[in-house]
């Protein structure tokens, strides 16, 4: 069976702007993640992140 590693992120509104062009990312738990080279209106990693749990759940390997 493969193995999967869960991540979750805050939404979109707890990101903050890193002073340099980018955004800072932040963890369920409040922690800091990741700094992405993108404007805070382009990041949304909570909604990509759901995203990528659906695709998951339709490949056969992950079926119930």
């Amino acid at each position: 069976m493969p193995t999967i590693l869960a991540c979750f992120f805050r939404g979109r509104r707890f990101n903050k702007d890193d002073g340099s062009g980018g955004t800072t990312v932040f963890a369920a738990d409040g922690s800091e993640v990741m700094s992405i080279g993108l404007e805070v209106a382009e990041v949304d990693e909570a909604y990509y992140s759901l995203i990528g749990l659906e695709y998951l759940a339709q490949d056969d390997v992950f079926a119930t």
